[in-house]
């Protein structure tokens, strides 16, 4: 069972929309192009204590937290690549446990 918690952050001002992941090992990521360039944010926080309200992108780009269905069909819009090989990665990883 896959126990990850997906956001999504719409677009804002100059911001574009992403997709985030928290995972079962407590790390909030997202990848994301910044200025053309691939990009990475990581952040270590309590899975099951973090509140989407209170965390805002750049002080500015709200977070909603969506279902995993929801975040799958963000994803094929905004951010298949990083998105299936991040889930592919975290399913190895509980399968080890």
């Amino acid at each position: 069972m896959n126990k990850n918690r997906y956001f999504y952050a719409a677009p804002y001002l100059a911001h574009q929309a992403k997709l985030f992941v928290l995972s079962t090992d407590n790390h909030l990521y997202c990848e994301y192009n910044h200025e053309n360039d691939p990009a990475i944010y990581s952040v270590q926080v309590d899975q099951e204590t973090f509140v989407a309200a209170d965390f805002k992108w750049a002080d500015e780009q709200a977070l909603i937290e969506v279902d995993y269905t929801s975040a799958v069909a963000t994803a094929q819009q905004y951010q298949q690549h990083w998105f299936d090989n991040y889930l592919a990665q975290q399913l190895r990883y509980e399968e080890c446990e």
